[in-house]
């Protein structure tokens, strides 16, 4: 309908635009590069079976409302927000996408995107043949905080892993994510399917310590630290890793363990 307007700067839809009917939406507005301002919040998706390349290259968007899109009918949701390399959020936590076998780039070059709410996906009928979950958040290099509900399957219907978290990078940060479950960091190979958990970018808390996965100790000191058992030398960024425990730091450690905050 508007793929390849470049120029547009502005669409303003009527109220009296239904589309309860409307079974495809795909490439509504891909290559509208120049978009500033849409508003589709009002758009009734719940016939749809394609919202694929919907907002696909729609590079200067910097908000996008779809929070109330019913996708509980769709078979292809890839690339819908590929390239949208402004936003810095996305409200896609109500998305059903249990009958979903095209997943693909859905989120990809979304380079901005500071968190991700996937608490409501279901992934069980990505199908790799299908495009599936390839490539899914290729390019995110923003995001901070990603949360997964107990339906989300990095394995998409098959056996093999077909994406995974991005690795974040950035100024202290170790490349890991923190679970809310457990405390543990994980690498982003490594984060469990089916698993409901938010996962933050591990911040590199003690300037002494390695998170390399050489590290033989670097997962036991991100777990001390999210429990808050151990804090470091104070007024500093050290972990103290080497020295000997004292009583006295060993009790501290067994007093915040039975009396957490």
């Amino acid at each position: 309908m508007f793929e390849g307007c470049q120029s547009l700067k502005a669409i303003s839809f009527p109220a009296v635009l239904n589309t309860p009917k409307v079974t495809n939406f795909s490439s509504m507005f891909s290559g509208c590069r120049s978009l500033e301002e849409l508003d589709v919040s009002g758009f009734d998706t719940s016939a749809a079976r394609s919202l694929g390349w919907m907002f696909h290259g729609c590079e200067k968007l910097a908000s996008l409302d779809v929070s109330n899109f019913d996708t509980s009918a769709a078979t292809s949701l890839s690339s819908m927000f590929y390239g949208c390399t402004k936003l810095a959020s996305l409200d896609v936590s109500n998305f059903d996408t249990s009958r979903a076998t095209f997943l693909s780039s859905m989120f990809g070059e979304c380079e901005s995107l500071r968190s991700l709410d996937f608490s409501s996906f279901d992934t069980s009928a990505a199908d790799y043949q299908h495009g599936g979950l390839s490539w899914f958040m290729d390019g995110c290099k923003s995001l901070r905080t990603v949360t997964l509900g107990p339906k989300f399957s990095f394995e998409g219907a098959g056996l093999e892993r077909q994406c995974s978290l991005p690795t974040p990078r950035g100024d202290r940060l170790t490349g890991r994510w923190v679970s809310s479950a457990d405390g543990m960091a994980y690498d982003p190979n490594d984060i469990p399917s089916n698993t409901a958990a938010s996962y933050t970018a591990q911040v590199a808390a003690f300037a002494d310590v390695d998170y390399s996965d050489s590290s033989w100790y670097g997962d036991a000191v991100s777990f001390v630290a999210s429990k808050g058992l151990i804090t470091g030398y104070s007024g500093t960024t050290l972990f103290g890793v080497g020295d000997v425990l004292t009583r006295a730091q060993l009790a501290t450690i067994l007093w915040r363990n039975a009396c957490p905050d």
